[in-house]
């Protein structure tokens, strides 16, 4: 059961950060509306995520493949061999 806990904390802190950058883009989104500024396209743009970029792309990737071996790994290892 040990050997759950780093892959546990570590996917949790990929979940944890992807939270905090969403919620970060909508309160500056939010601030902007209290403020009555104009907001245009290109400010929504901005904050956006961008769709289909390939740096996107491969990023998350690689995100899923960071959280995925260890896992792997971690499952494999507890298991006893027996099936």
């Amino acid at each position: 059961m040990s050997e759950l806990v780093v892959p546990t904390v570590f996917i949790l802190a990929i979940l944890l950060y992807l939270y905090f950058s969403r919620a970060k883009k909508y309160d500056t989104m939010l601030r902007i509306a209290e403020l009555g500024e104009k907001v245009d396209e290109k400010l929504i743009f901005a904050l956006q995520k961008e769709q289909g970029s390939f740096k996107n792309d491969y990023r998350s990737s690689l995100i899923w493949l960071a959280a995925g071996i260890p896992v792997g790994i971690a499952i494999w290892g507890s298991s006893d061999g027996s099936e």
